[in-house]
């Protein structure tokens, strides 16, 4: 029997597909309804776990509804997944498109198109497998022909993956629809056979990646510094961090965040992160976020949740999250930090209902820009500018332009006192509102009841 080089399972992908990186295979099989018996031998010989992506694909177009059933009557030694819109892929599992709905490959995910196609749903199914998935693409027919078919088989070989054709069902002739020279079909054997050769493919792959002993002792030694470095980086970090896996399942957290959300390591690794604290986590607002908006932007920047915990209560967070991959060892991870905000956005709402009464407060209230410059007072306020030689529309004194900065930077409201020519002295509180781009300063006459132990300032600096 002709062999096919495992190569197609390396990270060595042609020009088209550079960039790609620990991909799984994904199959896509071609078979009519008519044929499923060859369907059930292919999935009775092909071993349980080989890491694949099967993806059945009914052909030529036809709505078969019941296709599972059909499936399911001839007591294969698998389970089946409905093909869904944003279903994501995991190996090991078959997925089947029970109606003629065009299906793509996106971030690992399968999307429902719902455009007109101009090709079959098994052509388009190959060319797309092919763009994602590079070399380790493979196309199966196991009945049927067709030039989209026979075209979408051509781009995965073109891409570096394989491609199979039932003998009994297809032969040379068939193919001539190929693109390019013809050959776009690897292999023409019976469906037990295809399954030995990708059964075969997969376990020589394995074997040829496995390091020598020395090389082996060698990648022990870096990973266990590795190691130590990363935990001493992950627990230096002030805010919760989890580490998630492209199936967004924990690798691992730091300590802050197993103290804020009161958890253990045992309930919390190789955990879907919607699972964690007894699937508390499975928050709508934080699945659009790492399914929809990070595999496009790759990252996520402030990105605001708040969620009722039953253990620790309402909770505001702030995500931050970045999509990376280890060039050591090629796996793709998501580095997410988890910034509790809830203090900060309850003292914002409190500065921000009592800026609502500046005018009926009979002590300073001011308004001031990040930049300085005041652009609001009440009366009172409007007197104690008068005594320092300011006015509405003045530049503050650098002292107090550094007290700006400071509350602006740590996020939280800076107290000081302040004494101006008549003898009078006032408390003031820089209040800093973020979001809104300025800081609200109330002050307070103190000057009966001076307190010890707040900080002095002049207000010319």
């Amino acid at each position: 029997m002709k062999k096919i080089s495992a190569n197609f399972l390396s990270d060595e992908r042609p020009a088209m597909t550079k960039g790609i990186r620990n991909l799984h295979p994904v199959v896509a099989i071609g078979v009519s309804k008519e044929n499923l018996s060859s369907l059930n031998r292919f999935l009775n010989t092909l071993p349980e776990h080989t890491g694949m992506t099967l993806i059945i694909v009914p052909y030529p177009d036809q709505d078969t509804p019941d296709i599972i059933g059909q499936i399911d009557s001839l007591k294969p030694k698998r389970s089946f997944y409905p093909a869904k819109h944003n279903t994501r892929l995991k190996p090991n599992h078959v997925y089947i498109v029970q109606e003629n709905v065009p299906f793509s490959l996106s971030n690992g995910k399968l999307v429902a198109s719902e455009e007109q196609m101009h090709e079959t749903t098994l052509g388009h199914m190959f060319r797309s497998i092919a763009k994602t998935q590079g070399n380790k693409a493979i196309g199966i027919l196991l009945s049927g022909s067709g030039s989209h078919a026979l075209s979408g088989l051509s781009e995965i070989k073109n891409a570096g993956g394989k491609t199979f054709a039932h003998a009994q069902r297809l032969t040379h002739d068939d193919s001539s629809h190929c693109n390019g020279n013809g050959n776009c079909i690897d292999m023409f054997l019976t469906p037990e056979q295809i399954a030995r050769e990708l059964a075969r493919l997969v376990h020589q792959h394995s074997i040829e990646n496995v390091p020598s002993p020395n090389d082996q002792k060698r990648l022990m030694d870096k990973a266990k510094i590795s190691r130590i470095f990363a935990d001493a980086i992950v627990n230096s970090i002030s805010e919760s961090l989890l580490i998630l896996n492209s199936e967004l399942h924990v690798i691992e957290a730091n300590k802050i965040f197993y103290h804020k959300f009161d958890t253990t390591v045992k309930d919390t690794e190789q955990k879907l992160i919607y699972e964690l604290c007894d699937h508390q986590w499975n928050i709508p607002e934080l699945k659009h976020a790492l399914e929809e908006v990070l595999p496009i932007s790759k990252s996520l920047r402030d990105f605001e949740i708040s969620h009722d915990f039953l253990s620790i209560g309402h909770r505001i967070m702030l995500l931050n999250a970045r999509q990376i991959i280890l060039d050591e060892i090629g796996i793709p991870l998501i580095l997410l930090t988890i910034e509790d905000i809830t203090q900060r956005r309850t003292a914002e709402k409190q500065m921000e209902e009592m800026a609502k009464f500046p005018l009926e407060n009979p002590n300073p209230v001011m308004r001031i820009s990040f930049d300085g410059t005041i652009i609001y007072t009440n009366q009172p306020a409007d007197f104690f500018l008068a005594q320092t030689g300011l006015r509405n529309g003045s530049l503050i004194s650098r002292t107090w332009q550094s007290v700006i900065q400071e509350t602006i930077t740590s996020g939280n409201p800076v107290r000081i006192e302040e004494d101006i020519n008549n003898g009078q002295t006032f408390c003031f509180s820089f209040a800093p509102l973020i979001q809104s781009g300025y800081v609200n300063i109330y002050g307070l006459d103190i000057t009966d009841r001076k307190k010890s132990g707040t900080r002095k300032t002049t207000a010319h600096g």
